[in-house]
C-alpha cells in the first residue's frame, strides 16, 4: 500500500536515502545537498513502510515554487509513482498558494514532466555538475 507523508526541511533520514542512492550512486552526482533543503517541503512515498520516492519544493518567490530533487528508486520506476509524486508536491504548492511551479529536468527526463503537463521556458540548456538540464514550468 502506497502512502505519502511531507517533512518541513530535512528533518526525517529518508529523502536523503532516497536521494544519495538515486542522484549520487546511480547518476555520480557530488553536491546533491544544498542551502534550499532546509527551507523546503520535502515529500517521500512509502510502499508498505519502506521509503521509494521523493522530491522537495519551496517558494522561489511570491507564488513562484521550485520543484525538485525529484526521485524514485529504480525498481519503481515504471508505475506511475513519479507522475504521483508531482501531483502530491503540486497540491502541496497550491495548499501555500503557488501559481507556478518551476523545475530543471534532466535533459533526457523532460519528456516525463512534458506528460505531467510542464512546458519548457526557453530551450536552453543549462549544465549541472556537467549533466544538460532544461527549465519547466506549469501553470497550477
Amino acid at each position: 500500500m502506497l502512502y505519502d507523508k511531507f517533512y518541513n526541511g530535512l528533518q526525517n533520514p529518508d529523502p536523503i536515502k532516497i536521494r544519495t542512492e538515486v542522484f549520487v550512486k546511480e547518476e555520480g552526482f557530488v553536491d546533491e545537498f544544498d542551502r534550499n533543503d532546509e527551507r523546503s517541503w520535502h515529500i517521500v512515498i512509502y510502499e508498505d513502510e519502506r521509503p521509494i520516492a521523493t522530491g522537495r519544493a519551496y517558494e522561489e518567490e511570491p507564488s513562484i515554487w521550485h520543484i525538485g530533487r525529484v526521485a524514485v528508486l529504480k525498481e519503481y520506476r515504471g508505475r506511475g509513482i513519479g507522475s504521483l509524486l508531482l501531483d502530491k508536491l503540486e497540491n502541496k504548492v497550491r495548499l501555500e498558494n503557488g501559481k507556478i511551479a518551476i523545475l530543471f529536468s534532466q535533459y533526457d527526463k523532460k519528456d516525463f514532466y512534458k506528460k505531467n503537463g510542464y512546458q519548457e521556458e526557453s530551450g536552453e540548456i543549462v549544465f549541472d555538475e556537467g549533466y544538460p538540464h532544461v527549465k519547466m514550468y506549469k501553470l497550477l
